[in-house]
């Protein structure tokens, strides 16, 4: 929902953002995902420092994700599976005109 949230404020569509949110976790690997943890908590220290508790969750998830990369055999795309990304919809009111 980050990634989502952020591709709204590039300024996406809601739709397209969702879909390159969804592509994004369909191939993001332990080390991206490790990497992209890390840069989070680094963006929010510099924002919002005293919100320690979520930056040292995504600290710890940033290693783990390390840990899981490290490990032999592992390569694939965890998050691949439309079990993690299916659920996203968009829902609203569609415009009279189109």
């Amino acid at each position: 929902m980050i990634q989502f949230y952020e591709l709204l404020r590039k300024p996406l569509p809601p739709a397209k953002a969702l879909s390159e949110a969804q592509q994004w976790l369909k191939a993001i690997t332990y080390q991206e995902l490790s990497t992209w943890y890390q840069t989070k908590a680094s963006q929010l220290a510099k924002i919002d420092p005293g919100n320690s508790i979520i930056i040292k969750i995504l600290q710890t998830l940033a290693k783990l994700a390390q840990k899981k990369a490290n490990e032999p055999g592992v390569n694939n795309p965890p998050y691949a599976h439309p079990f993690f990304w299916a659920g996203f919809t968009i829902t609203s009111k569609v415009p009279s005109e189109l």
